[in-house]
């Protein structure tokens, strides 16, 4: 292959997650605002009828956003996300928010440090395309993509999850379908394309975000 780099996807990664402060004005100012009508909690309430039982695990859990939505409704949460100053911050904002049973696990979700068939439910929020995003290869000179590295390593991820996840137990991948748009605007992904491959099922939920002023929304992450 010719002249190789990857999408600017590190540089927007380091951006984020570049201090403790950064950490939390991405949870201030952003996690903080999406699903402001909780429909990602009404899908799982009617799907899977969570209870206190239910055991769970976040995925690339970033500052705790879905673990914050869940944590009233089931048992204890493994938020697990490899950036170790992320999970700092996951943890602080979970406890002052009142929900000390969450506990923070700085690890890779390709290699998740749980014993097989302890949880019941798997959550990753966005962070399954993470991996593509990094992994992926772009040839300059053709403009087409090496993309072996990114599914191997995609699967390496599900397999993780399939391993931890209990008989019965069920897996829900969170990914975007387009910001700024009533309508999905990526059903042609090659990811999505490459979940239903491994027997994923596809559905959407609207997970607008609601901000105080016009200018908050011109943040750049």
């Amino acid at each position: 292959m010719g002249d190789v780099h990857t999408r600017s996807f590190r540089a927007k990664h380091q951006a984020v997650y570049s201090s403790a402060a950064d950490c939390e004005r991405y949870d201030q100012q952003l996690c903080r605002r999406q699903d402001f009508q909780a429909n990602l909690l009404g899908r799982l309430h009617v799907e899977l009828g969570l209870t206190r039982e239910t055991r769970v695990l976040d995925l690339g859990a970033g500052s705790g956003k879905l673990s914050r939505l869940l944590a009233p409704h089931v048992g204890p949460i493994v938020a697990l996300d490899r950036s170790r100053v992320m999970c700092r911050v996951g943890q602080d904002s979970l406890e002052r928010d009142g929900h000390p049973a969450v506990g923070f696990v700085a690890a890779d979700q390709r290699s998740i440090p749980l014993r097989d068939g302890c949880v019941d439910l798997v959550v990753a929020g966005w962070s399954v395309s993470a991996i593509k995003a990094e992994l992926e290869e772009w040839d300059r000179s053709t403009g087409l993509a090496d993309e072996s590295v990114w599914r191997e390593e995609v699967d390496r991820c599900i397999l993780e999850m399939e391993r931890v996840l209990a008989d019965g137990g069920h897996i829900y991948i969170f990914e975007s379908q387009g910001t700024a748009s009533a309508e999905p605007r990526r059903r042609g992904s090659h990811l999505y394309e490459h979940l239903r491959t491994r027997g994923f099922e596809e559905s959407c939920i609207r997970t607008d975000y609601r901000f105080d002023r016009k200018d908050e929304v011109r943040m750049n992450y």
